[in-house]
């Protein structure tokens, strides 16, 4: 009874953080940034409404990425970087052990800009994945022509819908296993997209990155790993992806094919996903992993912008990550198992991204002895900031 006084009373607390709104207009923008506004030139005022009013309006939930500037010449005004932050921190319990954790999920910073109309950068660090320093995102994108991004640094490996969603737009606290524990690569490589809307709703990824670990940079690479993605955009109500990888971190080779189907209607949203790993010389079963979500979006009239319910079902059989032990095998890095997870998430409206996400996950092992003490029933209270 103790404990379920103590998470109310956590959950309470964290409630109340949201109950200001926060309005933000860009008058008071620029007077912030600029200490003498009367001082400013009527046109260079107008530019900078037009910059800070771009950056309000703009849709917060979907991650910011480089794009060309529809002009020859660029003002001194269009090198200012986008900056962006996403603080994620978390209460957790499981009555597994009868435990308690705080966390902090996530501490990225980033910045987004252009050298060039047809020539713009990305560079993303995370100050704190658990305690952990990582640059995510540190690239170069070259559009010569509308529709083509020619990019060449490190990013996401390009495979599975899930996978590509940043920590502030994906809608539980903890990743599904497809991404946390199939598709999540980040690489060094060269990626090329084209996407072809005016004529076919249809958006191509080309990539070949690093075939090993993220670290060995400066090592000369035997294999290398090649990804392909295919996003149909047919209309706003369906889409669907297809998505395959070859990778070999350590001569073993393993490939990947991923399928996204999605819907969304009346403030609906319904998604399917599966991944199928085979690896070569048949020398591991291979790893199946699905995932099956959905939510509906209730509008608040007052303070918050919605209150989001969530249901999730994912799934994974034996899996392993391609690397070698120290006794010379391939392990299973992680054993099979299923999940239910049941969440509410209240969100603040525009400007401001916050979100308040409230989850409970309930796995289902063959085995429950083997199972990693992470991933155990658990209860999640995470705050997501976003700026």
């Amino acid at each position: 009874m103790q404990q379920v006084k103590l998470l109310l009373c956590i959950f309470c607390f964290l409630t109340t953080l949201f109950i200001y709104p926060c309005e933000i207009g860009v008058d008071s923008v620029i007077t912030n940034v600029v200490a003498d506004g009367d001082s400013l030139k009527k046109q260079d005022k107008q530019r900078l409404s037009t910059y800070f009013q771009q950056y309000l309006d703009a849709d917060l939930s979907a991650e910011d990425e480089p794009h060309m500037l529809d002009k020859k010449k660029m003002e001194p005004i269009d090198y200012i970087p986008q900056v962006h932050a996403t603080i994620r921190t978390k209460y957790e319990y499981t009555p597994v052990f009868n435990a308690h954790r705080f966390q902090l999920r996530n501490a990225r910073v980033s910045l987004v800009g252009n050298v060039h109309p047809i020539v713009a950068y990305k560079a993303e660090v995370d100050l704190s994945d658990v305690t952990v320093f990582k640059v995510t995102d540190m690239f170069v994108d070259v559009m010569p022509v509308k529709g083509l991004d020619l990019i060449l640094g490190q990013m996401k490996i390009p495979i599975s819908t899930d996978n590509l969603r940043s920590p502030h737009v994906q809608y539980f606290a903890n990743r599904s296993f497809i991404v946390k524990q199939m598709s999540g690569i980040a690489s060094v490589g060269f990626v090329a997209s084209y996407s072809a809307k005016q004529w076919f709703p249809v958006t191509a990824w080309l990539g070949v990155f690093n075939g090993g670990s993220i670290k060995q940079q400066s090592e000369w690479q035997k294999h290398l790993s090649y990804s392909a993605r295919l996003l149909f955009e047919t209309s706003k109500y369906f889409n669907f992806d297809i998505n395959y990888l070859y990778c070999n971190p350590e001569n073993l080779g393993m490939h990947l094919v991923d399928v996204n189907l999605r819907t969304d209607f009346c403030r609906a949203h319904i998604e399917t996903e599966a991944m199928y790993k085979i690896y070569d010389n048949k020398a591991l079963k291979p790893t199946l992993g699905f995932l099956a979500q959905a939510f509906y979006d209730l509008k608040l009239p007052k303070v918050f912008e919605h209150l989001r319910f969530l249901i999730r079902y994912d799934m994974i059989t034996d899996d392993c990550d391609g690397f070698i032990n120290d006794e010379g095998v391939y392990p299973i890095n992680d054993i099979a198992r299923h999940r239910i997870t049941a969440g509410l998430t209240l969100r603040l409206p525009k400007p401001v991204f916050a979100e308040l996400r409230l989850n409970y996950e309930k796995y289902f092992y063959k085995d429950a002895t083997l199972a990693n003490p992470s991933d155990v029933d658990k209860l999640v209270i995470e705050l997501v900031a976003r700026f």
